[in-house]
């Protein structure tokens, strides 16, 4: 049964969505230590109603949007920017995922506490999960065998995306709000938000391996091509960088305070990184951790999303738009592609505190 109360979270983004609006039209600035020459540019910015929050892109290029107040997730077509259809479902789909093959997406409904698997052609939902507590992200591994879906209490549960069925489950800090793999999906990070941790688990034994004590209030997390990095945007901080396999802190990239939606260009080059209280967009040498760019999207921009070659990136923002951006400097995708991506064995000790309640739970409780 749907719950008729949204969480407090999902008040603070409806209050923040009202507060900030939909100003401002995509203006490019050097910011502060960015080259002058723009980074990228707005090409479509489309409205969307229901709080526009999770997006996913499929290799072939489809395009679906979570949108969290209208119990929908809607379709586009890359190249095009007018929607091609849309699914209403559940209470509050807040994010979306889909597999290698772009052929199924997995949806996180947060306040109707279920996991959904949806098709793409046709377009429909054929199976859902329940959740024992509010879903808040997810994450396909990259060999599409396994999902994971993690919850404002702090677990995260793995599914078998064949048999959709729960196999395991594990803890970590409370609002658990972002995931990432290495680059191989031997290893899994787990952001939680109120913790300050990075939780790294083993995805061959669901095992923990170490936490990451960022501090401050992590979200999103990206992980670079060759393993080494892991950066976390942080409420607080910008965006941590985090030295693999050691887990070291390293420097944070400040941006203007406050960093929340992530993403990384597939040839690991460009990180965009957002912040929704000043409705920013920030565009970051991901190899030189240097600020390069700065769009002025306005509204309440949130979770970022590119396509297979890096030629689009997707910003939800849950002010009502789809903000549609073409990076201006795509380069080495052919080479990247070709080297493909390393495998880093990461063995560390937890940094700089004591861990969260890590005890694992191989069912739903």
């Amino acid at each position: 049964m749907n719950r008729a109360v949204p969480t407090n979270r999902l008040l603070a983004l409806q209050t923040a969505a009202v507060l900030l609006g939909a100003a401002g039209a995509g203006s490019v600035s050097s910011g502060p230590g960015a080259r002058e020459d723009p980074a990228a540019s707005v090409t479509a910015s489309p409205r969307l109603d229901g709080q526009p929050y999770g997006v996913a892109i499929s290799p072939a290029g489809d395009v679906l949007v979570a949108r969290v107040f209208a119990g929908a997730v809607t379709r586009y077509t890359l190249q095009d920017t007018f929607p091609t259809g849309t699914l209403k479902f559940g209470y509050q789909p807040v994010h979306v995922a889909m597999d290698a093959t772009g052929s199924r997406a997995y949806v996180v409904d947060q306040g109707g506490r279920a996991l959904y698997f949806i098709a793409l052609s046709p377009f429909t939902v054929i199976d859902s999960l329940r959740l024992t507590n509010d879903g808040f992200n997810i994450a396909v591994a990259p060999n599409g065998r396994r999902v994971y879906v993690t919850t404002a209490d702090g677990r995260v549960y793995v599914v078998d995306a064949g048999d959709r069925t729960i196999v395991d489950s594990m803890r970590v800090g409370a609002v658990a709000n972002g995931l990432a793999f290495s680059p191989c999906g031997d290893r899994l990070y787990v952001s939680s938000r109120n913790a300050g941790t990075v939780t790294v688990f083993d995805t061959r034994t669901d095992a923990t391996i170490g936490t990451i004590f960022t501090g401050g209030a992590p979200q999103r997390l990206a992980v670079s091509r060759d393993g080494r990095r892991l950066f976390a945007a942080n409420e607080t901080a910008g965006v941590n960088v985090i030295a693999l396999p050691a887990g070291t802190l390293l420097a944070s990239i400040p941006l203007d305070g406050s960093g929340y939606g992530l993403g990384l260009s597939p040839d690991g080059e460009q990180l965009y990184a957002t912040n929704p209280l000043t409705g920013s967009v920030f565009i970051i040498d991901a190899t030189h951790l240097q600020l390069i760019g700065v769009l002025h999207v306005g509204g309440v921009p949130r979770n970022v999303s590119f396509d297979r070659d890096g030629r689009t990136a997707i910003v939800t923002d849950g002010g009502g738009r789809v903000i549609f951006i073409r990076p201006l400097r795509v380069s080495k995708l052919d080479r990247h592609r070709a080297a493909g991506s390393a495998c880093v064995e990461v063995a560390f000790r937890d940094h700089a505190g004591p861990p969260p309640n890590d005890r694992r739970h191989p069912s739903p409780q």
